[in-house]
């Protein structure tokens, strides 16, 4: 979705990969943001409630809407590179901005 609040013209995205908070995992998100030409980007290291499971929870915004054919393909890259034994990454249109930036950074002041 157009972001019309916070990254204002570019294109909002939900990212969630499962991941543990260590310097090899940051790097990883760097690099996944550098290939796929994401401009700005909040979230952090999140560690779910009832599952345990490390991920990270962010929202990140690129300047030209993805193709579905380009979507699969930045997800496809976790592949391989996740905590999880299943595909571990998830990345779909954000439909409320704000709201997806609240979540995503509510632990934030805990990092």
């Amino acid at each position: 979705m157009e972001d019309t609040q916070i990254v204002k013209g570019h294109y909002a995205y939900m990212f969630r990969v499962d991941l543990s908070c260590n310097q090899h995992s940051k790097l990883q998100i760097e690099e996944w943001l550098d290939k796929f030409t994401f401009s700005h980007w909040l979230g952090c290291h999140e560690i779910g409630d009832e599952t345990g499971k490390h991920h990270y929870q962010m929202v990140v915004w690129r300047e030209h809407k993805f193709t579905q054919k380009e979507q699969n393909k930045c997800r496809n890259w976790w592949r391989g590179k996740t905590n999880s034994k299943t595909h571990g990454a998830a990345l779909t249109s954000a439909r409320k901005v704000a709201s997806l930036v609240a979540y995503s950074t509510k632990n934030v002041e805990n990092e």
